[in-house]
Formats: structure tokens, sequence, C-alpha cells
């Protein structure tokens, strides 16, 4: 069973949802970019990827 992992960084907002995000698209949780932001707001808020990094997340 895969233990949970802990991703922080100075806010938690930006490159912590990016991560997380792509976390999730890579694996397979997420199928789109818009997917993945929308599992990770639902449990954190307060996270708001900028343009620039939703524009990496949509690389993936």
């Amino acid at each position: 069973m895969p233990k949970p992992v802990l991703i922080h960084c100075a806010q938690g907002h930006g490159r912590t949802g990016l991560v997380a995000a792509a976390v999730l698209i890579v694996s397979g949780e997420a199928q789109t970019a818009a997917d993945a932001i929308a599992i990770i707001q639902a449990v954190r808020p307060g996270v708001e990827l900028n343009k620039a990094q939703r524009m990496i997340l949509e690389q993936i």
C-alpha cells in the first residue's frame, strides 16, 4: 500500500499545487490539468496556480 507523501513550499499555494497536480496526472488520478487542480482545491481551497504554472501542467 502506498504511503502518504507531504509536499510543501513557502506558502503552499503555487509550487506545491503544481507538483501535486502533476503527480495526480502522471499517476492517472486526474485526466486533465483542470481536473487535478479541482481535486486539490477540494481539500486545499487556497491553492491557485499562476499562468506559467498552468501552462507547465497542461504540457504533462
